[in-house]
């Protein structure tokens, strides 16, 4: 496994040929904000993600991933739809279908998951509890 994410679509697709879970793509703005732009599953993350070893990458047929680092977390193949709703609707990002709605109307800066770093502090802003 990598050992720091988020890591390059090619590095994605190379340690996880052939295994299932949960990815997230994550656009950077500037130098400590990054956008969650999608949230996908698949049970070959690496194929997914970068494409068959040896063939051109999908980045030009994915424009949701396309300038995109990715993190990942493992799931069994048998858990990875519930899952992946989970993370949609707890992280709102931007390019799901699920929730194009919601960012219709708003400042094209607007989400409602940043991810913000500030001397190696990681802080998390649209993850609060409705109560």
């Amino acid at each position: 496994m990598p050992k720091e994410f988020p890591v390059s679509l090619k590095e994605i697709g190379e340690k996880f040929y052939g295994v299932s879970g949960i990815y997230f793509a994550w656009r950077q703005h500037t130098h400590v904000d990054v956008e969650l732009q999608y949230v996908g599953k698949s049970r070959n993350i690496g194929e997914r993600v970068y494409g068959k070893p040896g063939r051109k990458p999908y980045s030009s047929k994915r424009p949701e991933l396309a300038g995109c680092v990715v993190n990942v977390v493992l799931f069994p193949e048998h858990e990875i739809h519930l899952a992946e709703l989970f993370y949609i609707w707890k992280l709102r990002p931007r390019m799901n279908s699920e929730t194009k709605k919601f960012y219709e109307g708003l400042p094209k800066t607007t989400n409602a998951m940043m991810f913000q770093t500030d001397d190696n502090d990681a802080n998390f802003s649209g993850l609060e509890d409705d109560e």
